[in-house]
């Protein structure tokens, strides 16, 4: 009968306030089982998903959490189609995200943020979907990741798209795929995203990773970029001074192997022409190793300080190994001539070894202990081995002479 319906009705309405009067007393336990139980006996009732969430709430909250997630299922997976009820299915799936990341299960919290990204809409649906993805990258799973980057993209607008571009860069970058990280970074870029110091290192990546597949003409006209921007702005410089640096030193250290490369000849005039460009190129070296050293990144100064004092090596060797011209080949003109040798092959071969010793103290000084500082060393031992003992301790060398002034 009616009246036996709206007792019914009346009954379940008590007991469903019973629990709530738990709840609100701060019995959390009392009201969870309250909760359940009224479910479990009113699984047609329309309060039944309420009771349900109520119930996983209040266990969470008296620190049951495995009952709290074994409800907060329940209620994801009991019928109901109304808006009440998809409103607590979709706050159920965001609270097990929730629970399952602090319980260090990433991957059935990756699960539940994206199936709650994909029921939401706006800001909700985007920070779901982007925990989701952030989640799916840290646990390897790549395609998932970038599925649920693409879709964070989707549902944004420019800088959601250039935030899923970020992330899907440095994801590939992760993984070595160096093409598919330089086409993100790209992408990235031409977005014309806000923050200078992601779109710099963007660059630098890019430049690193076309370094790293050995095309290196591509790495330079990205270094390039770099130090445009650098040059451009005080904020420029603050953030890619090292990058600038590092491509001004790629760039300027090709210089040594022309030097390497230059053929004297026999003859007194191919013999003093070929010294001559060695010199000049001696030159461009040391002034285009300054641009480097005026950045001020500390490794990329050793750097420039060692390239200067290989380029004395490399001219007092071939002073050491200089062939007698043919008009110098007999009697005392010869044996002027190879003091002279000599002679020179000392000058630059102890102004090797000082500037080697800049280098190296310098990377002591700035605690820059990269591979040029131990090239320095290593040289320094080669050159002068007396100056340095095997403990790895510089001794005097001459007068330690600061070449460029810093």
């Amino acid at each position: 009968s009616a009246y036996g319906k709206q007792l019914k009705v009346n009954l379940q309405k008590a007991k469903f306030l019973v629990a709530d009067n738990f709840s609100k007393k701060g019995n959390n336990l009392k009201a969870a089982k309250a909760f359940e139980a009224f479910a479990s006996a009113n699984p047609r009732s329309s309060q039944a998903h309420s009771a349900l969430f109520n119930a996983a709430v209040n266990y969470d909250k008296s620190g049951a959490i495995f009952d709290a997630i074994r409800m907060y299922k329940k209620v994801i997976g009991k019928p109901g189609r109304k808006a009440a009820a998809m409103g607590l299915k979709q706050d159920a799936r965001n609270s097990l995200a929730k629970i399952y990341q602090k319980m260090g299960q990433l991957k059935e919290a990756a699960e539940y943020y994206e199936q709650f990204g994909r029921n939401a809409k706006g800001k909700k649906a985007m920070a779901a979907i982007n925990n989701a993805a952030i989640l799916w990258d840290a646990l390897n799973s790549y395609n998932r990741a970038f599925k649920a980057y693409n879709l964070h993209a989707q549902l944004g607008k420019s800088k959601e798209k250039q935030d899923a571009h970020w992330a899907k860069a440095e994801m590939y970058k992760r993984q070595k795929q160096y093409s598919k990280a330089i086409y993100q970074y790209n992408k990235y870029i031409t977005l014309n995203a806000p923050s200078l110091q992601k779109v710099i290192k963007a660059h630098a990546n890019i430049a690193e990773f076309h370094l790293k597949m050995r095309n290196v003409s591509k790495a330079k006209a990205w270094y390039k970029k770099i130090i445009n921007i650098v040059r451009a702005s005080s904020k420029g410089r603050k953030y890619g001074a090292k990058y600038a640096a590092q491509g001004e030193y790629l760039m300027s250290k090709g210089t040594l192997n022309e030097m390497r490369r230059v053929r004297l000849g026999r003859t007194e005039k191919s013999i003093t022409s070929g010294l001559n460009k060695m010199k000049a190129l001696q030159k461009t070296l040391v002034r285009n190793m300054a641009k480097v050293i005026k950045y001020d990144y500390g490794p990329m100064v050793v750097a420039a300080l060692a390239a200067e004092a290989e380029s004395n090596e490399i001219i007092g060797k071939t002073f050491k190994n200089l062939p007698v011209p043919k008009e110098y080949a007999k009697g005392d003109v010869r044996k002027q001539f190879q003091g002279m040798a000599d002679k020179q092959s000392g000058d630059f071969l102890n102004k090797a070894i000082v500037s080697y010793r800049a280098a190296f103290e310098k990377g002591v000084s700035l605690k820059a202990f990269g591979p040029e500082m131990l090239a320095s060393a290593q040289a320094l031992y080669r050159l002068d081995p007396k100056g340095f003992n095997q403990a790895g301790e510089v001794n005097k060398v001459g007068q330690l002479v600061d070449m460029v002034g810093i």
